[in-house]
């Protein structure tokens, strides 16, 4: 089983992150792995409301355990897909990024802070 897998057997029981990873795959393939993390990453922050405090623990804590897997594919498509992704879109949803990224683990903030530091 490779990282991914082990990442998707992690969250795949949260529907919204289910569908928008299904949404993502018929549309573009399983090959472009950062597209579709990036549509599950918009889709986690439309969805940051309705999610419960379980289904957000295990979202953030799926992300961290990839984002520390550090010079893998998974880590690469978390970081530049979903964790760019969730940021651009709270920006233009009704999602304070701050209420969003106090469940970002160390490894997490860290990327978007780095980054967001890189592109301003």
């Amino acid at each position: 089983m490779d990282s991914f897998d082990l990442f998707w057997g992690q969250v795949d029981g949260i529907d919204c992150v289910r569908l928008a990873r299904q949404d993502a795959e018929d549309m573009f393939g399983k090959d472009v792995p950062v597209i579709v993390f990036a549509n599950v990453g918009r889709q986690i922050v439309t969805n940051f409301k309705d999610l419960t405090i379980s289904e957000k623990a295990v979202i953030f804590q799926a992300i961290e355990d990839g984002v520390n897997l550090q010079g893998t594919a998974l880590s690469t498509s978390l970081t530049t897909g979903l964790l760019e992704a969730m940021h651009a879109a709270s920006k233009s949803q009704d999602v304070n990024w701050t209420n969003l990224s106090c469940h970002l683990g160390e490894k997490s903030k860290a990327y978007v802070s780095q980054w967001l530091a890189w592109s301003a």
